[in-house]
């Protein structure tokens, strides 16, 4: 039960994460902060790599 509350939080951190890069790359023109896009960018693919590895887990009872 650890990892699916663990697995919700880093899914939600990553939708949130995913919205901000979309919007960021679609400036149409308009000044991006490449230091910014680059930070969540690689955030994202830690949590991506978080929730391989907590998917991939198997969920041991507690006790």
């Amino acid at each position: 039960m650890e990892n699916q509350a663990r697995i919700d939080d880093a899914t939600m951190e990553l939708a949130v994460l995913e919205f901000d890069i979309d919007a960021l790359q679609n400036r149409h023109g308009l000044p991006v902060n490449e230091a910014d896009l680059a930070a969540k960018q690689q955030r994202a693919l830690e949590l991506y790599a978080t929730l391989y590895e907590l998917r991939n887990t198997p969920n041991t009872p507690q006790g």
